[in-house]
């Protein structure tokens, strides 16, 4: 969410940026008739992106978030042509944590937002509900070889590196987006994208029991050793 809200930031404030208008016109003029867009998350799979892109005007860019994994087709994805990808991943004990940490809140607040947190009443049911994320989209993203991959940690323990990372991967000058005073906030912390997900490294270790912390690495090992650098991408 922060990731894509200094995209967002980036292509809508700045035009030395030359990476076209506001979003909400781009998203009305080119994706109106698709159903699997709400505001700027993409909920469907993925196939439709490679023809929309194709009609877009040179300098239009959209930035969309999603959780889908990767197409069938990842050609217009490897080709280097008009879709380029940014993945963003978590240790997957922290990530489960948060899960359930949004759960609780919604629990608290009577939210009738249907987002699957609110059935997440223990640590083991957070897990068991990353674990099917990770093998249903972010494993399959980070072995599919496509895009450029960071830690979600980096938002707040390496603020530079992302910066230097996400402008690389759009063809935005780094000092200018570093300069950004939007993008200096929510990097800052003074602007929270979601008010429930606390973002501090290790917190699950903390937290979670011992038993549930073995159960995570238990069902998250391989992903876990990524995380923490005994594993390349390529060895997933």
């Amino acid at each position: 969410g922060v990731m894509h809200h200094i995209l967002k930031t980036a292509i809508e404030h700045e035009a030395d940026y030359r990476l076209g208008g506001p979003q909400a016109g781009l998203i009305e003029t080119y994706l109106s008739d698709q159903a699997q867009v709400s505001g700027m998350f993409w909920a469907g799979g993925l196939a439709p992106l490679a023809a929309i892109s194709a009609s877009m005007a040179p300098g239009e860019v959209i930035a969309l978030k999603t959780h889908a994994p990767p197409p069938d087709d990842l050609r217009p994805y490897r080709d280097g042509g008009s879709i380029r990808v940014i993945l963003s991943y978590r240790d997957a004990a922290d990530a489960a944590l948060s899960c359930f940490d949004a759960g609780a809140k919604l629990r608290a607040e009577g939210s009738d937002k249907q987002t699957g947190f609110q059935a997440l009443a223990t640590h083991r049911q957070a897990i068991d509900f990353m674990q099917r994320h990770l093998d249903a989209s972010i494993l399959p993203w980070l072995r599919s070889g496509v895009g450029t991959a960071f830690a979600f940690d980096e938002v707040t323990n390496d603020p530079t590196r992302l910066i230097q990372t996400l402008a690389q991967t759009v063809g935005i000058g780094a000092d200018r987006l570093a300069s950004d005073k939007a993008a200096l906030r929510l990097l800052g912390g003074q602007d929270r994208v979601y008010n429930f997900n606390q973002g501090t490294s290790g917190r699950a270790a903390q937290v979670f029991s011992a038993e549930d912390l073995a159960y995570s690495i238990e069902r998250a090992g391989q992903f876990t050793a990524f995380c923490t650098g005994g594993l390349s991408r390529e060895e997933l």
